[in-house]
């Protein structure tokens, strides 16, 4: 029998509990963290290397040897431990990795010490750095607003919080009743024992708790819905299906329903002879326990036989472009297609290979602030050959989701029902609560979804950094401390790149390691317009002109947006305002569109246009002239103009 708890050095693992303490400290692991260091002790001290760590942590899951590499960072992150100098995990670089302490199997430790608040890392003060030629007293009532927002949403969040315990309920299964047809008496005897045999199965399933039959029994499904049976059970999952024998075969369908979305997370149909009811209590409980054991750990059941080409070879290109495509540049982006490409020339009826390739020239055209609609017309036919090919395809339905250029409610409803052919998507995940937060107004739904997506995939960077920045309204400053985080995981990450330089200079007035930092991010994706676009704001607050031409010399789409910022500079407000009007000076978000508001302003004023630029500031920074506006860091500023 498998040991359940065990000690290594100053270690100790708990696996029913699933708990690990260091030095009697309570260490957080996520599923995938926990596994990885469980398969570690398995194997001491022994290396294990990346294959053997594939295939034991993320059984029935294809995944790359750098998301071995990452996952292993973030168990020595967790437990304190230098590469350098490791005194737990021990790499041999490329091979594998091994834990060092001896390991021993342990006494269950006693109950850990009660949590104590954490602290929320102090905030910088500093006021946002200043264009000191773009308008000074505009500037300095802006600086003002800014102040007064900061402090009034600082004021409201608590100066400390204490760690919220994870709901037990989240880790709660119920198994309901089996429903019954055809031979009463019979299905009923093959249905109790269906319900036995997974209580005896999920009792090993590490950190589960299941309710108790007899609870469930109590409870009249045909009455409630999924949500109020699991408030009712205290369970996040609820199992359940059906049981019929007809003739000589028996066959029982069961699933598994998340309680708190009412979605069916997994089914599947069984078949068996009409004497073999043990065999089929047994298969029915394995299913049942895999299912429910990957969704604890943060897995997922085995990828679909759809998602894997028969061409090893394809399948591999395809598997390089995917890992390409998630560092969001232009230049991975341009791999990326090539590796799609090649996948679908080598297996023309792949579908996930040709649905990443319409991504990824999507993607490029976003990052080149290309024209959206144009490129969606080039890659449509894409999409249609992938849906023919599979017609149910959830990957083709999501990538519409994404893309499309539909309205945010019927793009709310593409995703809902891709989503359901496909839930183990992340990416689709992040992409949807973006839309719920920034367009929806959604907030509650978007959070949902981003949890999901990071319990998925916690190292997908896009989820990471949306986690970031959607906790701006509520942490402020202390948002800065989120993406160095996620710099720590990826420290070429180009958007973590970009945020990490604009708050060294808006925060901190740090215009000199701002430009250190856009300057590293530019050289890692050169053709990319966002750097640029960024750095002619720093270069012209350090007074260097010179260099900010320079930038856009090379970049027809920073040149665009910023000419604006650099006629107001050189004192040109005419320039300046008709810059401003062009819609190559909107491409980037609201909060970087750089002396746009005020170029617009001075123009009105200047020209006699003021009606003209009222209505201009009122369309494109939400603020309709009933005065029925809603203040966000995205416009505050802009309302000040206006007014």
């Amino acid at each position: 029998m498998q040991a359940m708890h065990w000690r290594a050095g100053d270690l100790e693992l708990d696996l029913g509990l699933h708990r690990v303490r260091r030095a009697g400290e309570p260490v957080e692991l996520p599923g995938l963290s926990f596994d990885l260091l469980l398969a570690l002790i398995h194997a001491a001290p022994n290396f294990l290397s990346n294959e053997e760590l594939m295939t034991r942590v993320w059984k029935g899951v294809v995944v790359s040897p750098e998301t071995v590499t990452q996952r292993v960072k973030l168990l020595r992150d967790a437990l304190g431990d230098d590469p350098r100098s490791p005194r737990y995990v021990e790499g041999l670089r490329g091979r594998g990795y091994r834990l060092i302490p001896t390991v021993m199997p342990g006494e269950r430790p006693s109950a850990p010490p009660a949590s104590t608040p954490d602290q929320i890392p102090a905030g910088p003060t500093g006021l946002p750095h200043r264009l000191r030629r773009t308008g000074g007293w505009a500037v300095a009532a802006a600086t003002l607003a800014f102040v007064l927002l900061a402090g009034f949403v600082l004021l409201r969040a608590p100066s400390s919080r204490v760690p919220v315990p994870e709901d037990p309920g989240q880790r709660t299964a119920a198994i309901l009743p089996f429903r019954v047809t055809g031979e009463l008496d019979t299905n009923l005897a093959l249905a109790n024992g269906i319900t036995d045999s997974l209580l005896v199965h999920l009792a090993d399933v590490p950190g589960l708790q299941v309710v108790a039959s007899a609870s469930s029994a109590h409870i009249d499904a045909s009455q409630l819905g999924a949500q109020e049976m699991g408030r009712q059970l205290g369970a996040r999952y609820l199992v359940d299906g059906s049981a019929q024998l007809s003739g000589s075969s028996l066959r029982v369908t069961a699933r598994l329903v998340d309680s708190l979305s009412g979605s069916v997370l997994w089914t599947e149909q069984f078949d068996r002879g009409r004497d073999d009811f043990f065999g089929m209590q047994d298969v029915v409980a394995a299913g049942v326990k895999r299912a429910l054991q990957a969704r604890i750990s943060n897995l997922d059941p085995a990828i679909p036989t759809g998602e894997r080409s028969q061409n090893p070879e394809a399948h591999l290109a395809y598997l390089r472009g995917r890992a390409l495509f998630g560092r969001t540049t232009i230049a991975a982006s341009l791999d990326a297609e090539r590796e799609f490409a090649r996948a679908h020339e080598l297996d023309s009826t792949f579908v996930p290979a040709i649905v990443g390739l319409h991504d990824a020239r999507m993607q490029l055209a976003s990052l080149r602030k290309h024209d959206m609609d144009a490129a969606l017309a080039q890659n449509q036919s894409l999409l249609e050959l992938a849906a023919s090919l599979e017609p149910d395809s959830g990957a083709v339905q999501l990538a519409r989701a994404i893309w499309s250029r539909d309205t945010a409610e019927a793009r709310s409803v593409q995703f809902e029902e891709g989503l359901r052919k496909d839930p183990s998507n992340a990416r689709a995940m992040t992409a949807y609560s973006e839309l719920l937060d920034l367009v929806l107004d959604r907030p509650e739904e978007a959070k949902q979804w981003l949890d999901r997506a990071l319990r998925i995939d916690p190292l997908w960077p896009r989820a990471r950094f949306r986690a970031a920045q959607r906790n701006f309204r509520f942490v402020g400053s202390a948002v800065e401390h989120q993406n160095l985080k996620l710099l720590e995981l990826d420290p070429t990450y180009y958007p973590s790149l970009q945020r990490h330089a604009k708050y060294r200079w808006q925060m901190h007035g740090d215009t000199a390691n701002a430009v250190l930092v856009i300057e590293r991010a530019i050289a890692t994706d050169p053709e990319n317009p966002w750097g640029p676009h960024t750095a002619v704001a720093f270069y012209l607050d350090a007074g260097d002109p010179r260099a900010a031409a320079n930038l856009t010399r090379a970049n027809a789409v920073a040149s665009a947006s910023t000419a604006a910022i650099r006629a107001q500079y050189v004192g040109d407000w005419r320039r300046a305002g008709e810059a401003a009007l062009a819609p190559a000076s909107h491409v980037f978000s609201r909060p970087e569109r750089w002396g746009v508001p005020s170029a617009l302003r001075d123009y009105g004023l200047r020209t006699g246009q003021a009606a003209a630029m009222i209505n201009e500031l009122s369309q494109r920074y939400a603020l309709p002239l009933d005065q029925s506006w809603q203040l966000t860091t995205d416009n505050f500023r802009e309302a000040q103009l206006l007014a």
